[in-house]
């Protein structure tokens, strides 16, 4: 299980986000551009700060304000992927326990984003990983997503 419980501040807005993901699941963080979801996920993975908070893979605690935790990027047993189908293939490789992917298919012809989308889901179960994609694309929310959560204005909401 990841959980990410998180405080700080982008541009104009706090964002105040609380995730969670079963081992084997995927989350979609959707919301409109400039909601703050890539920003959520740089804190995730350590690359954007957080004012308060935890981040935590199972008992592994990434970040914790409040017992002054916070690993470095390089610590954090995931990976990210924002250069489509190389970058997933490297992401995935990797062998993370948590997998960060931002728009991953959003550039790809609709029988090759399919594709990855299916393998992606098929890698996540397989190997328990806890994943999050940011989208727009309906199609990632139906191929990968259990969850989804909406993030608008730096605000979080889980969706029925």
């Amino acid at each position: 299980m990841f959980s990410a419980d998180l405080n700080g501040k982008v541009g104009k807005f706090d964002i105040n986000a609380s995730l969670s993901v079963d081992s084997g699941s995927c989350t979609a963080l959707i919301g409109p551009s400039g909601a703050g979801k890539t920003t959520v996920l740089r804190m995730i993975a350590g690359l954007h700060p957080v004012d308060s908070g935890t981040i935590k893979f199972g008992s592994e605690v990434w970040f914790d304000s409040s017992a002054r935790i916070n690993l470095l990027p390089e610590q954090r047993s995931l990976s990210g992927g924002e250069r489509k189908r190389v970058a997933v293939a490297r992401a995935l490789a990797r062998e993370p326990s948590v997998l960060l992917l931002d728009e991953p298919f959003s550039s790809l012809d609709g029988d090759t984003g399919a594709l990855l989308r299916s393998l992606v889901a098929e890698k996540v179960a397989a190997d328990s990983i806890a994943c999050i994609v940011v989208t727009h694309d309906p199609a990632d929310i139906d191929g990968l997503a259990t969850t989804t959560v909406r993030l608008d204005s730096g605000d979080a909401r889980m969706l029925p």
